[in-house]
């Protein structure tokens, strides 16, 4: 299963140094993305753009093949809706 770790420089709550640690433990693919000046929940009001780009990347790289099994394993669900009507 792929890892993405967020990690904020100015993280009061888990330090820099524990994110890496965590990173480390990970089994590939993983990876890592520090933001300079962040704290502990505001990683995208320092960088929308970033954010954006950042989490588009991880999962196009690293969850197309995932999305491929997904979609197979969901067209074999039975789906209950509140009204009755399964699909």
């Amino acid at each position: 299963m792929p890892v993405l770790i967020i990690a904020g420089e100015d993280d009061r709550h888990m330090t820099l140094a524990q994110s890496k640690r965590l990173f480390t433990a990970a089994n590939d693919p993983k990876r890592l993305w520090v933001i300079s000046s962040a704290q502990h929940g505001d990683f995208y009001e320092h960088s929308p753009e970033a954010h954006a780009r950042q989490l588009l990347s991880f999962f196009s790289e690293f969850m197309q093949d995932n999305l491929s099994t997904y979609n197979e394993e969901r067209e074999k669900m039975v789906w209950i809706k509140p009204n009755g009507n399964n699909h």
